[in-house]
């Protein structure tokens, strides 16, 4: 009967280490979301208070800052033993849709057809909704974000004075707080960690 137990003692430390491997790898490090909690700040301040330098610093600093995410998702994942190229690519894919989804929404702008503020909440939504899905697919911390910005899109056409400003203070607390807890088990399908 001691061998029975000893053998169920063993399953049972392989069950539990695939376990905690697979919820560490679908955790996102916690520079990723202070980062872009920072950076959506920092923009929607701007786009309230000198809407004049939005294009520019939506043009800029959220290139710069999908570069430094992948970065930093590519140490942790190496760091974890946990790099697959495929996987990576997939993920790297699925963050670059906000900027796909963005050139259509630019395009319309420049054109004259939708003004800035159309433009921005567009953005937004787009956002929102790749945000979300990450949440689906990879960490479900990145949900609340993602809610946060969909509704936030919404609300914009309502909120005229400091809209802007709210909404980035609501997606900076929505990214640092959401993400300073641990992500429940299961938080995705890949055993992967999620790049922006």
């Amino acid at each position: 009967m001691s061998e029975i137990n000893s053998v169920a003692a063993d399953l049972q430390f392989v069950k539990d280490a695939v376990a905690r491997k697979e919820r560490d790898a679908n955790r996102t490090p916690m520079w990723i979301p202070v980062l872009w909690g920072t950076v959506a700040l920092i923009g929607c301040v701007i786009n309230d208070f000198n809407p004049r330098y939005s294009w520019m610093y939506w043009g800029i600093v959220p290139t710069l800052a999908f570069l430094a995410s992948w970065l930093i998702a590519g140490r942790a994942a190496l760091a974890m033993g946990e790099y697959n190229r495929d996987t990576g690519i997939r993920v790297g894919l699925h963050w670059g849709t906000i900027f796909y989804g963005a050139v259509p929404i630019v395009c319309l702008a420049f054109a004259g057809r939708i003004d800035g503020q159309e433009a921005g909440q567009l953005l937004i939504l787009v956002s929102g909704i790749v945000y979300f899905l990450a949440g689906v697919h990879f960490d479900r911390r990145w949900m609340l974000s993602g809610i946060v910005m969909i509704l936030g899109a919404a609300l914009l056409t309502y909120v005229g004075r400091y809209g802007w400003t709210t909404l980035g203070v609501l997606l900076f607390i929505a990214l640092t707080v959401g993400f300073s807890r641990h992500a429940a088990p299961g938080g995705g399908h890949d055993a992967t960690v999620s790049h922006v």
